[in-house]
């Protein structure tokens, strides 16, 4: 049969009487008793007491629970009394509420601390089963209402968002990144050295006075303020250095370091960091005042995000310093990404990472074009030979990764950093400036969670 261009298909599908399934939302009646239960909450999270918190909203009680689960990758087992004799209505309630994961010797403090503000009870406890082998169980007034696999849950709670990347990102990277949450368990995170030592900037570094950093920043950079406050808390005496001052004559002479910060110079309109490259390197007072720093054999540089996207067409990092041979690209999934996730600090020549070599640390990377590509093969090869690689991209395991999310723009040899030949000047795409406060850290390790 033979339709007329003109054809026009229409479909039914009948949609539930949404009138009828209840109009009183979620309210919270004793607001004192509120403010009095987030005091006490914050208090407890200050003295460490509290090891995650998570609120009901949307999906309720049970999709609360799960999301915590999920974010730890961990089992749990649920046993909860309610009044409810409907089970589904009482898990999937979004009654204001709060979860917290405390250890067992701590949950009789919680309870006396929050009796009086708010109805507390204890509904169960997390086991140290992980990834593929960790299960959920909830059992609601002795009914066993779940008991699955915890991927296979995650799986169902992520299909949205695969669905929604598919339409944005690599169907490619997509599989990958479900095949690593399937399989992953923990990450191995590791600090082989004294956590002081390597991030404060003691007197006796500083001779007689803490060395200046310029905090360099362009039109639409966006990461001065944490680049400011990491070199501060690690001692040094930051300043707030804009491109315009340096176009109206302001020296570097004074600093002894210059950082280039993340974001969006002149909003990428023609790649990342080359409208900022171009403002250096065509107009002769400010190109012959980086020169002149970048000559000096007394001062460093350091360069994240767009800074190391800037550094690089600089052709202050690489193998032929002075002449760009390496370049920053699209990530391979094909979007921009902003993901948490463990890199591994190499021997190199850095001074910026001496004595650091081996750590593995979790870094957020934000970016669209990170992927690290070379003006011809010979280049990857002489920065492997030369120890130029400061920094890679790793899996959960500790090793080097190209599978995607752990390697989020897809770099050969999974780098992620590099640096000079005399290791004054380092590179790299992590933003480790916004790692100085742990309270952005994932996965926090012991010596690491006491440092602030």
């Amino acid at each position: 049969m033979q339709a007329p261009g003109t054809l026009v298909l229409s479909a039914y599908a009948p949609c539930p009487d949404v009138t009828k399934i209840g109009d009183e939302p979620p309210d919270v009646e004793d607001l004192p008793g509120l403010s009095r239960a987030f005091t006490a909450v914050q208090k407890m999270i200050l003295d460490g007491i509290i090891l995650s918190v998570h609120d009901v909203s949307d999906g309720g009680f049970i999709t609360a629970l799960l999301e915590m689960s999920f974010a730890g990758n961990i089992s749990f087992k649920a046993d909860i009394t309610c009044e409810s004799k409907d089970s589904i209505a009482f898990l999937f309630a979004e009654e204001a509420g709060v979860f917290f994961e405390v250890e067992q010797r701590h949950s009789a403090c919680v309870i006396g601390n929050l009796k009086g503000h708010a109805e507390v009870k204890l509904i169960g406890e997390v086991y140290p089963q992980y990834g593929p082998d960790a299960t959920v169980e909830v059992i609601v007034n002795g009914e066993h209402v779940v008991k699955e696999n915890l991927v296979a849950l995650r799986e169902v709670w992520e299909e949205t968002s695969d669905r929604l990347g598919l339409m944005q990102t690599s169907a490619i990277c997509l599989q990958e990144a479900k095949w690593v949450r399937s399989l992953t368990k923990t990450v191995a995170y590791s600090a082989p050295f004294h956590w002081h030592d390597a991030y404060v900037l003691t007197t006796e570094h500083c001779l007689t006075s803490a060395p200046r950093v310029a905090i360099i920043r362009e039109e639409g950079s966006n990461g001065d303020r944490e680049m400011t406050a990491a070199f501060t808390m690690a001692g040094f005496e930051a300043y707030d250095v804009t491109m315009t001052d340096l176009l109206s004559g302001h020296s570097l002479d004074q600093y002894r370091v210059v950082a280039f910060v993340g974001g969006f110079s002149y909003a990428d309109v023609l790649g990342s960091a080359k409208g900022w490259a171009a403002a250096i390197r065509y107009n002769p007072v400010v190109r012959v005042e980086f020169s002149r720093f970048r000559n000096r054999t007394d001062t460093l540089s350091f360069g994240v995000c767009n800074g190391c996207q800037l550094m690089a067409h600089l052709g202050w990092v690489g193998e032929y310093e002075g002449s760009p041979s390496v370049f920053l690209a699209e990530n391979l999934c094909g979007r921009f990404e902003s993901v948490f996730g463990p890199v591994r600090i190499l021997e190199s020549s850095s001074i910026w990472l001496k004595d650091m070599a081996g750590a593995v640390l979790g870094l957020w990377s934000s970016h669209g074009e990170g992927r690290f590509v070379y003006r011809d093969p010979k280049v990857l090869n002489s920065l492997k030979s030369f120890g130029l690689i400061a920094m890679q991209y790793v899996d959960g395991d500790g090793q080097p990764s190209m599978t995607y999310p752990w390697n989020p723009n897809g770099s050969e040899s999974s780098v992620a950093a590099i640096c000079s030949h005399d290791g004054r000047h380092l590179a790299m795409m992590p933003h480790s400036d916004r790692w100085v406060h742990s309270v952005v850290y994932l996965n926090v390790l012991d010596p690491i969670h006491h440092v602030n």
